[in-house]
């Protein structure tokens, strides 16, 4: 069951039908084993909508401190490594979520990359989680 889910959601990232993908991530996300897929293998994917479905799955999942804890860095490092791109958005959105500490501050500097997207959704996105982290220059 989870192999057939992570397939079809990586091949709706790649064909780029986010409206599904959304509404199956809603639904698998805090499955361990998704987490675990996202984190392992969707991360580090050729394609950066495959990267992108990545984050969104570790932001939308509910991942105990205790397990995040071994996966933050990582996930920095990879946002770091993307151009400015929505892969990038949204592993800075799963930092931002389950508290990105020490990668605050690179956290802080995607998210308002983002602030003057063309998405509406995702600059409201981008305000709500520096609002989160209470960073001064949102209003």
């Amino acid at each position: 069951m989870l192999e057939e889910t992570c397939k079809i959601l990586q091949e709706l990232a790649i064909a780029e039908e986010w409206d599904p993908v959304d509404a199956m991530v809603q639904e698998v996300c805090n499955d361990e084993g998704m987490v675990d897929h996202a984190y392992n293998v969707w991360m580090y994917h050729e394609n950066v909508n495959v990267r992108d479905l990545s984050g969104t799955v570790m932001e939308a999942a509910e991942i105990p401190e205790e397990k995040f804890a071994g996966m933050r860095k990582n996930i920095a490092d990879a946002m770091g490594k993307e151009s400015k791109n929505y892969a990038k958005f949204r592993l800075a959105c799963a930092l931002a979520k389950h508290d990105p500490r020490q990668y605050v501050e690179r956290t802080i500097d995607v998210l308002q990359d983002f602030m003057e997207d063309k998405d509406q959704d995702v600059r409201e996105t981008a305000r709500a989680y520096l609002g989160d982290l209470d960073f001064e220059g949102v209003d």
